[in-house]
């Protein structure tokens, strides 16, 4: 089974140290403790030719508002990728509604 992974993002916390950007830091090293190797690039930077070369590769894509439409297009027909938002905020969830039960039955 192939290891790597692409992460591809609009900014990561080395540029804006916002939510999202945290976010996806944090999936990133889990992701590294599983012995995954994962390259960071910015979704400006994609174009057709990176993509070519990384064909067998999977694309994990957060935020993707500066991915040229052409990148876009050709992942759809040629990619292995899943788009982050909704299964993030998927996760959050299952993840924080334990914490804020234990939180009312605890006071923690």
């Amino acid at each position: 089974m192939n290891r790597n992974i692409i992460y591809i993002s609009d900014f990561f916390v080395e540029h804006v140290l916002g939510g999202g950007e945290l976010n996806d830091h944090e999936l990133i090293q889990m992701l590294q403790q599983k012995k995954k190797n994962v390259e960071k690039i910015q979704s400006h930077l994609v174009d057709l030719e990176y993509l070519k070369r990384q064909k067998n590769t999977f694309f994990l894509i957060s935020n993707f508002c500066n991915l040229k439409q052409s990148s876009k297009e050709w992942l759809i027909d040629n990619g292995n990728y899943l788009i982050m938002s909704m299964i993030i905020s998927i996760w959050y969830l299952e993840i924080l509604r334990p914490i804020r039960t234990l939180k009312r039955r605890y006071l923690i």
